[in-house]
């Protein structure tokens, strides 16, 4: 659950700003607010929010990705959950109520698994006028590998998963700190297509770092990868890859 009460550590710290001989002058900081609490940490809602927005963010078109853009408008009335039918839904891209678009900190989707409907469930119960805009479809934007055995009509390609998650205490009680590191790989024939795909991924995750929920609002990209001959292609010598990594600090978890 995405923490609304503003900061957890909302507090003036003295921060020495001069010396002279023995007397050191102190002035109070406010420290910087941080929103990025939850009571766990979900894996699988990490997983799902970074493939979503990399889906959102259009690096492919819908042609490529093999889907459609759908939108749904009418009107809610004490709603707590909204079925979209069909098994085959990739990303939400916009849920707009009343005027006012929701966040992932309003809403959680259980996409399917291919044999079962899209549910959109709300954090509060919704009322008003809604139009919910989606993709359906087949995709070649996923939270995992390509299995090894694709043909190069599968390509391009992106895959995203985490690489690792490192914790530490955070504070007094049961508070802990993660840092969650992923990675976005390209799958493509030309290397100048990959580079440009990975220079708009990185620039869409720098435009929008604050916007995230289940990563931490201070996603910030580290390490970009060498260009390399992929082994998930059942010709082994037309498709390259390359990753870029991104860190995600400062996501809090804190329980009673």
């Amino acid at each position: 659950m995405a923490n609304k009460r503003g900061a957890i550590r909302k507090k003036l710290d003295p921060i020495a700003i001069s010396t002279r001989g023995r007397k050191t002058t102190y002035e109070l900081e406010q420290l910087e607010p941080i929103q990025n609490v939850a009571t766990t940490l979900d894996y699988w809602k990490i997983k799902q929010e970074i493939v979503v927005f990399v889906r959102n963010s259009d690096i492919f078109t819908t042609t490529q990705r093999g889907v459609t853009t759908q939108t749904d408008s009418d009107v809610f009335t004490d709603v707590d959950s909204f079925i979209i039918v069909k098994t085959n839904v990739k990303n939400i891209r916009s849920i707009v109520i009343s005027g006012s678009t929701l966040t992932l900190a309003d809403y959680s989707v259980s996409y399917g698994d291919g044999t079962t409907n899209c549910i959109i469930t709300f954090t509060n119960t919704q009322n008003g006028a809604y139009t919910i805009r989606y993709d359906y479809g087949t995709d070649k934007i996923f939270p995992d590998f390509p299995r090894g055995d694709l043909s190069i009509s599968s390509f391009p390609r992106i895959a995203t998963d985490l690489i690792n998650v490192v914790t530490s205490p955070g504070g007094f009680g049961n508070v802990n700190e993660s840092e969650i590191n992923f990675t976005i790989v390209v799958y493509d024939k030309k290397a100048e297509d990959i580079a440009n795909y990975l220079t708009t991924i990185r620039n869409k995750f720098v435009a929008n770092h604050i916007t995230f929920v289940h990563l931490s609002q201070y996603v910030r990209p580290t390490n970009t990868g060498p260009l390399l001959k992929s082994p998930f292609e059942k010709g082994k010598d037309k498709i390259l890859q390359q990753n870029i990594d991104f860190a995600s600090p400062f996501k809090f978890e804190i329980q009673n």
